[in-house]
C-alpha cells in the first residue's frame, strides 16, 4: 500500500524496516489475540461454490457503480476542504464546533437507517456472510443478518424494501463519510468505504440470487457474500485509487 499509494522515493532499507514492523504487528495481534479465534483475519468467510464466467458481467457493472460512488466522495470532499479553507469560514466555524457539528448529523443521519445503527466491522462481516449454513455463526451475527433482511425463510432477503434501505443507507454513509474525512478529528476511510460497497455489493448479490432462480439460471448457486465483497474491494478501490495493495488487504481482511 505504501509503494501504491503513500510514498513517492522507497529505498530498500525503509521497505526491510517497514516489513519488520509489520511482522511484529503480527506476531503481536496473534499473542493478544483481540478477535477472539485465533486468526489475524477481521472478516473470516468461507464459501462453498464457484463463481460462473457469467458472474463477471455483474461484478463489472457493480465495479462501475462503485467507481461512480468513490468519485462522487473524491469531488465532494475536494470541495468540502476548499470550503473550510476559506478566510470566512475559519473566522466563524472554531474546530471544536465543527467536530460537534458534524458529530451531530452523524449520529442523527445513522439513528433512523438500520444498517447504519450496528458497528460497520459488523455490518461488513454480516454481509459478507453466506445465508447457507448460518447454524455456525454466532448467535449476534444470525441475529443482525435478519434484522438487516439478509435472510429470510427462504435462504434470501429480496424486496423492495431491502433494496431501498441498503441503497439509501449507503448513500447516507457517503454524505457522511464526506463531511467527517479531514475533519479536527481522524473519522477514517477505509472502514466506511468497505461499508458502502459491501451494502451495494450484497444487494447485487441479492437481486443475483432472484434472477438465477427465476429469470435466467447461470449458475447452480450464487453466493450474494462473493458480490459483498467485490463491492467492498471496489469501492475501496474507488475511493482510494489502488489496485494491487487493494487486492492483498481484501486477502488478509477475508482469509
Amino acid at each position: 500500500f505504501s509503494y501504491e499509494e503513500v510514498s513517492s522515493y522507497f529505498p530498500p532499507w525503509v521497505m526491510w524496516r517497514a516489513f519488520f514492523a509489520a511482522v511484529t504487528a503480527c506476531v503481536t495481534l496473534q499473542a493478544i489475540n483481540l478477535q477472539g479465534n485465533h486468526q489475524l483475519t477481521e472478516y473470516t468467510v468461507k464459501y462453498n461454490h464457484t463463481i460462473t464466467i457469467l458472474e463477471y458481467i455483474p461484478f463489472t457493472l457493480l465495479g462501475i457503480v462503485c467507481g461512480i460512488f468513490g468519485a462522487t466522495f473524491v469531488e465532494l470532499n475536494t470541495r468540502w476542504a476548499v470550503m473550510k479553507q476559506s478566510p470566512a469560514y475559519k473566522s466563524r466555524v472554531p474546530i471544536v464546533l465543527e467536530v460537534t457539528i458534524i458529530a451531530a448529523i452523524t449520529g442523527a443521519s445513522s439513528y433512523y437507517v438500520p444498517a447504519c445503527q450496528p458497528i460497520m466491522g459488523s455490518v461488513i462481516h454480516a454481509c459478507f456472510e453466506s445465508c447457507e449454513g448460518r447454524e455456525g455463526l454466532e448467535p449476534a451475527s444470525v441475529e443482525l443478518m435478519d434484522t438487516l433482511g439478509l435472510c429470510d425463510d427462504h435462504g434470501i432477503g429480496i424486496s423492495w424494501v431491502f433494496m431501498a434501505h441498503f441503497m439509501f443507507a449507503a448513500v447516507v454513509k457517503l454524505l457522511q463519510t464526506s463531511l467527517t474525512f479531514g475533519t479536527g478529528v481522524p473519522a477514517g476511510l477505509f472502514v466506511p468505504s468497505l461499508f458502502m460497497g459491501a451494502l451495494l455489493g450484497r444487494m447485487t448479490g441479492n437481486v443475483m440470487v432472484y434472477l438465477n432462480a427465476q429469470v435466467w439460471t447461470i449458475s447452480d448457486r450464487i453466493e450474494p457474500g462473493v458480490y459483498a465483497m467485490v463491492g467492498a474491494a471496489a469501492m475501496l478501490g474507488g475511493v482510494c485509487r489502488v489496485t494491487i495493495s487493494l487486492t492483498v488487504i481484501m486477502f488478509e481482511l477475508t482469509g
